[in-house]
């Protein structure tokens, strides 16, 4: 269900930093009609409120004009947030220094102001170039045309309409967008098909190659970045080469760490990429390695992303996250990371307040596998009913997984009923669609394991669907669903009277 215009509003100004919100009252205040600002009014009210309720707003200020007319005040507040924010973010990055260069050199320019045009036309430029923004430095191209038709400052007659800057600029431009869309159309094969993907993502994986390696050599900067991670996104999802996936991010990441002011114009980029690296270096079980670079995370996300928005920090914050807890489920340090678990939480709750995202559903999955190896198992339960309350679109991989799992955590609490139903559910769930064969397995023995007899009988029901389960695992179209969870370590451990965890610590070694 898609939000109105109420709730985009009352989102916009949540999602502002301290700062913003300042700036946009100073901003409110220099346009007050009578002696009560109400703008400001409804602002504060919209701040204030948590989830928002008009019926309330309009209760509180019905002496107040704006609550008779509040739809048109709404649309007033916000185009008054945006123009602050276009003012207070103008300075702020290369890409919003070049624009408001640009705006200025078109505006000396109109006012004959050519000399003084030029130069902030060409700091627009160096901005622009900073960052690799063609579509950027395409349109200050063309302010810089207009200039010099104002000045009368023509190119040669006889040169080829081909060289001018203009027309070489958009056909870099040009490079960098088809293979923003190469990488963009990668993405989509990975989400719809996930890690490993079987034939049908090779395959489109294959022709996505063969459209990118037809336009070689690639000339920008920009579409070499972009033709890099889209090999290593192949390396790693489809492929299952972390290795290779590896070599690529780190030649990316070398790069951009060589020279500190393109880092810092690139600090979105930066960040991705040591998100990246950091766990393609845990997946390689190189903890050494990726230990420091999960450093580099929390620290940006304490101290070098305090100019940004909330959104964008706690993006940071997640990534800081996920590498922290990867490192602690392969390495089985799980006590280590136990009691930073409340932390965890509240940095998860407030990254997921407004948005729901894959990484915030990713995070809390893998949190309750943590607290399965644990043994804290109802802890483990409540925070993988948390799971259900996102959206069917978001990683229905990890909702699936959630609720199988939740059968085997109830198994292990001997909650018979529970599981019967849980069960007959999912079976339910998936009437006319096709059953997996890992999950077909899981709800088979979940469904028999209260009727077999304990000891022999049940020994055998485990063994014999473990050993199905490793035949499974070991040559899979594609990533088993329940190789998520490890259910073949879960299925060892019931075998051998252990636990998931001793289970899986014997598998990593």
């Amino acid at each position: 269900m898609s939000r109105g215009p109420s709730e985009d509003l009352h989102a916009l100004i949540h999602a502002l930093t301290q700062a913003e919100k300042r700036y946009v009252k100073i901003e409110l205040r220099k346009h007050v009609v009578g002696d009560v600002n109400q703008s400001e009014l409804l602002f504060d009210a919209l701040a204030g409120q948590d989830q928002i309720d008009e019926v309330a707003i309009k209760k509180r200020f019905a002496k107040y004009g704006f609550a008779k007319r509040l739809p048109e005040a709404k649309r007033e507040l916000m185009l008054v947030i945006l123009r602050a924010m276009r003012q207070f973010n103008a300075e702020r990055s290369p890409a919003r220094r070049a624009v408001s260069a640009l705006q200025d050199g078109d505006f000396l320019r109109l006012r004959s102001q050519f000399r003084w045009a030029e130069r902030r036309l060409n700091e627009a430029l160096e901005e622009a170039t900073l960052i690799h923004n063609h579509a950027l430095r395409v349109m200050v191209l063309q302010s810089m045309s207009q200039l010099g038709r104002s000045t009368e400052s023509m190119p040669e007659p006889s040169s080829s309409p081909i060289d001018d800057p203009i027309v070489q600029e958009a056909m870099l431009l040009v490079e960098t967008a088809y293979y923003d869309a190469i990488a963009d159309r990668l993405a989509a094969v990975i989400r719809r098909y996930g890690r490993g993907g079987g034939p049908v993502a090779r395959a489109l994986a294959s022709d996505l190659v063969k459209h990118g390696e037809a336009r070689f050599p690639i000339v920008t900067p920009s579409a070499q970045n972009t033709w890099l991670r889209f090999l290593s996104a192949k390396a790693f999802f489809i492929d299952n080469d972390p290795e290779t996936s590896l070599r690529y991010d780190r030649s990316r990441l070398d790069t951009i760490e060589r020279d500190e002011k393109f880092r810092s114009a690139n600090v979105h980029e930066w960040v991705n990429l040591v998100h990246s690296v950091a766990l393609r270096l845990v997946v390689l079980r190189d903890f050494a390695a990726a230990r420091p670079l999960r450093d580099k995370l929390h620290h940006h996300w304490q101290e070098g992303s305090r100019q940004l928005s909330p959104a964008n920090r706690m993006a940071v914050a997640s990534q800081y996250l996920n590498i922290e807890i990867q490192l602690a489920l392969q390495s089985d340090d799980l006590e280590d990371l136990e009691h930073r678990i409340p932390l965890l939480d509240k940095i998860l709750e407030e990254h997921e307040r407004e948005t729901q995202t894959e990484v915030g559903i990713a995070i809390l999955f893998n949190i309750a596998l943590i607290e399965m190896g644990l043994g804290k198992l109802r802890d483990a339960l409540r925070r993988l009913a948390r799971t259900d309350e996102y959206p069917a679109s978001i990683r229905d991989d990890i909702q699936a997984a959630s609720r199988l799992l939740r059968i085997l955590l109830h198994i292990e609490l001997e909650n018979e009923s529970v599981v019967t139903s849980l069960v007959r559910a999912e079976r339910r769930r998936r009437k006319g669609k096709p059953i997996e064969p890992d999950v077909d397995i899981l709800l088979s023995v979940a469904s028999r394991y209260f009727t077999t007899t304990p000891g022999k009988q049940r020994t055998k029901l485990l063994r014999e669907s473990l050993e199905k389960v490793e035949a499974l695992y070991a040559a899979p179209p594609h990533e088993a669903l329940t190789a998520i969870f490890e259910f073949r370590v879960w299925l060892k451990a019931a075998v051998n009277k252990t636990s998931w965890r001793i289970e899986l610590r014997k598998l990593s070694t």
